[in-house]
């Protein structure tokens, strides 16, 4: 099933605020001041596949942080592979551009806000 824009970005932001909330798990978990995690990056497609597919947020083990922080995740990438195929080239592109989207709906964000896709 191919998914539209706006699901797409929906489904987006949701990953984005659960890499969030995984990112101050880890945070918490390992001990880390919160300028040593760049939140910059909590949206960034990298990050939402390191999530997914070895349960890590900057490198570190998150495995055990609540099943509900994952599930996001798991379905913007399956959403992404379900609409742009299995290569990852073409899930980048299709990424960028919901970013873009999405971005441009939330109030008060402009293109120089966005420092990573």
């Amino acid at each position: 099933m191919a998914f539209n824009d706006t699901d797409l970005s929906s489904l987006f932001l949701g990953a984005r605020n659960a890499s969030g909330q995984l990112r101050t798990w880890a945070r918490k978990t390992h001990g880390l001041r919160d300028d040593q995690l760049d939140p910059a990056m909590i949206g960034t497609f990298a990050q939402i596949q390191k999530i997914a597919e070895d349960r890590t947020c900057y490198g570190y083990d998150v495995s055990t942080a609540p099943v509900l922080y994952f599930w996001p995740v798991d379905a913007y990438l399956k959403a992404l592979e379900e609409t742009a195929g299995a290569k990852t080239q073409q899930q980048l592109d299709l990424h960028r551009r919901i970013v873009l989207i999405a971005e441009e709906s939330l109030p008060g964000r402009t293109r120089r806000s966005r420092r990573h896709v």
